[in-house]
């Protein structure tokens, strides 16, 4: 009978080549089942197959766990792909109204809440107090806190606290801040030292900013801006505040337009 073709393992037939063929084809059948088990098994390469059949029948049974199910296989299921319910997540309430190129959303401690912030929101993130325009009776060497009495810009979590005098980090990060105090005074009565200093709950930080040997005859009529800067850390629920204190025990005029601020570098 004549010679079948074929290029898969499949593709032979068992009952050839029947008795009555010719010695002549005996070749061609050779080469043809060479070609089939070549055609089945094309990237075997030089590494011979070391798993038994028995693991290879088996191989359908190997996914055990899949999608939180568990079985002797683990098949693919209604729901395995669809996309996630970001209401059930806990990202209901994340703002995507006009998002921008490589915005990002992170979670939220305080409001308990996923929120939408800009990659560079550290350069957004920025609180700025108002000093109270007031006069500071009998400054001397305890340090009096100076006042703010209202919120001019307020971020998140950098919480401008006007009932303590202090603006804090409300968040459960430690952020690398940049704070800036400009301070319109006039220091009344006496011409000795006076020093403004930056805390950090309690403690000085930055280099305080000293006013050596004012003319009582300018101080008592004009005044004088000093501004103090602080580059810095600041923890979870730490705060910063403004000290004064004189040399000599006196009255300090504090000016309208004074600011007090912080934000996220």
């Amino acid at each position: 009978m004549g010679l079948e073709t074929g290029t898969r393992i499949e593709d032979l037939v068992a009952t050839n080549p029947a008795n009555t063929d010719t010695l002549a084809q005996a070749d061609d059948h050779l080469r043809l089942i060479k070609a089939c088990v070549k055609g089945s098994f094309p990237s075997l390469g030089s590494n011979a197959v070391s798993v038994t059949a028995a693991e290879i029948n088996d191989v359908a049974n190997k996914l055990v766990s899949f999608n939180g199910r568990t079985a002797t296989a683990a098949v693919p299921a209604s729901g395995d792909y669809e996309l996630m319910d970001i209401n059930s997540k806990g990202l209901n309430d994340v703002n995507i109204t006009a998002p921008q190129d490589r915005d990002r959303i992170r979670y939220d401690s305080g409001t308990g809440k996923w929120i939408r912030e800009s990659q560079f929101a550290g350069l957004l993130r920025l609180s700025q107090a108002q000093l109270t325009s007031k006069t500071y009776s009998s400054v001397g060497a305890t340090p009096v806190k100076l006042e703010i009495d209202a919120t001019n810009v307020a971020a998140p979590n950098l919480t401008v606290d006007t009932s303590n005098n202090r603006l804090t980090n409300d968040t459960s990060e430690i952020l690398i801040v940049s704070a800036v105090i400009n301070v319109p005074f006039a220091a009344l009565i006496g011409s000795t030292d006076l020093t403004f200093e930056l805390k950090r709950n309690g403690v000085s930080v930055g280099e305080p900013m000293s006013i050596e040997a004012i003319p009582s005859i300018l101080a008592s009529v004009s005044l004088q801006t000093i501004q103090l800067r602080f580059a810095g850390t600041l923890g979870p629920a730490q705060y910063l505040e403004c000290f004064l204190t004189s040399a000599t025990t006196r009255n300090v005029k504090i000016g309208t337009g004074g600011t007090f601020e912080y934000q996220v570098i």
